[in-house]
């Protein structure tokens, strides 16, 4: 689309505005990066799907993306090889367990949202993930004696 065009009809403002309405950092940044299309099929594709979020939060009013967190830095760090910090697995945990929320409450309504139970079903809570932090982690950020054979035999010989 024309910059000028983009100019004159204030896109910035409304995109800022939009942005106001979010309550999570990735949808805020999410916000702040859409650019406007001149494809039919596309706006259309993404009228259709807002549409389909209204629907869904008229049929589950309870709605929420519980547990999101902002996971972008740990996960990145995570792909250079680097370990992370208790709390960031816990948030980690947090967000794939919002994750597994969002699919399972989006599939039970999958026959009225079709667009957004695709997008659903493209989810992968990573379950083994989820249980292997919880295995290790308390919700206090502590690693559990059961966390490792080792760390629980050392453990016990500091206690004793």
């Amino acid at each position: 689309m024309d910059r000028r065009a983009l100019i004159t009809l204030e896109f910035g403002k409304v995109r800022d505005l939009v942005a106001s309405f979010t309550s999570f950092s990735v949808s805020r940044d999410l916000a702040q990066a859409t650019e406007p299309s001149s494809s039919r099929t596309v706006v259309q594709h993404a009228l259709d799907e807002t549409t389909e979020a209204r629907r869904l939060l008229e049929l589950v009013p309870d709605f929420v993306a519980r547990g999101a967190r902002d996971i972008r830095s740990t996960a990145g760090s995570a792909r250079l090889g680097a370990t992370a910090d208790p709390s960031a697995l816990l948030d980690v945990a947090s967000m794939l367990e919002g994750v597994m929320y969002i699919r399972g409450a989006v599939s039970r309504c999958a026959h009225e949202v079709p667009l957004l139970a695709g997008r659903a079903r493209a989810l992968d809570p990573c379950p083994g993930i989820v249980q292997a932090i919880r295995h290790c982690l308390s919700d206090e950020d502590e690693v559990l004696d059961r966390a490792s054979p080792e760390l629980a035999r050392a453990r016990t010989n500091v206690r004793e």
